[in-house]
């Protein structure tokens, strides 16, 4: 069984919470131009997650190409929907590339078709080895300040 969290890495509050900002009045470039989802789940051979440490060269390049073919499935089975349609994946990076904010994956689509209240909700898919993971985001909990948040 795989025990994970889906998060709105690029929402506003999630930022602030997890000070994700640059610097007190920029947000994160990646923020302006994506909006990231993250699955913060120990996934194992992912580069840099806790089982890919090894003393031995050859187990290292067996790991990063699992790794590498694990983010193939990744851009392959990974949604993002709305009701007006599919947003586009433009990447996919491993999570844990600062401090202590977990191992897992980021998923990046692009912003240029918004989100709006409109859509009234989104729903994340992916599949990490036989397990589908699905989260239903509701827009109306997603705002802050009264904007709409991602």
């Amino acid at each position: 069984m795989i025990r994970a969290t889906v998060r709105w890495e690029s929402a506003l509050p999630v930022q602030e919470a997890l000070h994700l900002h640059v610097d007190d009045e920029k947000p994160n470039p990646d923020f302006e131009k994506y909006y990231v989802v993250a699955l913060i789940s120990d996934l194992g051979d992912l580069p840099g997650g806790r089982h890919s440490r090894s003393d031995d060269s050859s187990d290292d390049d067996d790991r990063t190409d699992r790794a590498d073919r694990r983010m193939e499935v990744f851009k392959d089975y990974t949604r993002l929907e709305r009701k007006d349609g599919p947003l586009h994946l433009e990447k996919v990076d491993e999570a844990s590339r600062t401090g202590s904010r977990g191992p897992g994956v980021y998923f990046y689509f692009s912003r240029s078709n918004e989100i709006s209240m409109d859509d009234k909700e989104v729903d994340f898919s992916t599949k990490v080895g036989a397990t589908e993971i699905k989260a239903r985001f509701t827009l109306k909990d997603m705002r802050y300040h009264g904007k709409l948040a991602l």
